[in-house]
């Protein structure tokens, strides 16, 4: 049985083989995960960076201060799951964020910033 989504993340299984990954996003899962981002750094653990992919469309004020961390972290694949969920989000302080990186945007905008070359730097 292939793993919902949230313990993918848990078990620290590869989360973009997930068929049907982005369908599965839902504000509930994004709840989930932000709480589970903030446990890992509360530990000093990573928070891994596809974990934006399925919170990204949710942003909002509950979570936005945590993308942030990810944002400015000095790991580069953070950095760019970041600019992934700003690009995927209708909030529009991630749209601002976003701006303020218009390197990231572009190679958003011309496909050479994916969840799957985050996916390939995060798992090598």
């Amino acid at each position: 049985m292939e793993p919902a989504g949230h313990e993918s993340f848990f078990t620290d299984k590869p989360v973009h083989l997930i068929t049907g990954l982005d369908e599965r996003a839902n504000p509930e899962l994004a709840r989930i995960l932000r709480d589970f981002s903030r446990e890992r750094r509360a530990a000093a653990r990573p928070v891994p960076p596809m974990l934006w992919r399925l919170v990204g469309p949710f942003l909002d004020e509950d979570n936005f201060e945590d993308l942030e961390r990810a944002w400015f972290s000095e790991v580069h694949a953070e950095r760019e799951a970041a600019a992934l969920a700003c690009h995927s989000s209708a909030y529009p302080p991630a749209a601002k964020l976003l701006e303020t990186r218009a390197d990231m945007a572009a190679e958003i905008e011309q496909g050479l910033l994916t969840w799957e070359t985050v996916a390939a730097r995060v798992n090598g």
